[in-house]
């Protein structure tokens, strides 16, 4: 399996930099996976779970991670992944996670939240904003 090149930032420190032969992670739509010579992309991720597949002295290694809101980019054969936070499972504190989701479980997820909110219109040349 051939290898590529993947940065995983976060925006306290960086995550993951090295040589990856997979790489799959949630995004809106489900869990999209990449490998090698993938195609150019830019994408979204959500929270949820990341894993990368990586060798490393000679054995393949799965590194399963937490991963907050970010987005990934594959362009011309390298994998940058910007992500508000990164965790791999076992650093994860249980309390500090409990607490995080009863927070975000009491932030309204509707569309009437944002019912107070009016898209801005740019004019057109020669049109009205109506």
């Amino acid at each position: 399996m051939n290898a590529f090149s993947l940065h995983i930032l976060t925006a306290f420190k960086p995550f993951f930099d090295g040589k990856c032969l997979s790489l799959v992670v949630p995004t809106p739509s489900g869990m999209y996976g990449i490998q090698a010579k993938h195609s150019d992309f830019v994408g979204s991720i959500v929270p949820g779970e990341m894993k990368i597949t990586c060798e490393e002295d000679g054995e393949i290694k799965v590194i399963t991670a937490a991963v907050a809101d970010g987005i990934v980019r594959v362009e011309g054969g390298d994998v940058l992944v910007l992500a508000d936070t990164v965790e791999r499972a076992e650093e994860i504190d249980e309390n500090r996670a409990q607490a995080a989701y009863e927070r975000r479980s009491k932030i309204p997820h509707s569309s009437a939240a944002c019912a107070n909110i009016t898209p801005r219109r740019r004019a057109l040349p020669g049109r009205s904003t109506g």
